[in-house]
C-alpha cells in the first residue's frame, strides 16, 4: 500500500516500475502529471484511489476497483 504525501506533484517515469507487491496506491489531488510508464509492470496493483483524468495510466487489467 503507497499513500502519496499531499504536496506530490509529479509521478516519474519508472517510479513504481516493476513494485510487484503494491496492491493498492492513493494519488492526491496535487498530482499534477503522472510520466507514462510509472506503473509498468505493477502486476498485484488492485485498487487506486485518484481523481478520474488520470484513469489513462492504469492499463493494468487487474485493476479492479477506481476510487475517486
Amino acid at each position: 500500500m503507497i499513500i502519496l504525501q499531499e504536496g506530490t506533484r509529479k509521478l516519474t517515469k519508472e517510479m513504481f516500475q516493476y513494485c510487484k507487491n503494491l496492491e493498492f496506491i492513493s494519488i492526491p489531488l496535487s498530482v499534477e502529471e503522472i510520466e507514462e510508464g510509472a506503473f509498468d509492470e505493477c502486476n498485484c496493483l488492485r485498487i487506486v484511489e485518484s481523481v478520474p483524468n488520470f484513469l489513462k495510466y492504469f492499463t493494468n487489467n487487474y485493476i479492479t476497483t477506481f476510487l475517486f
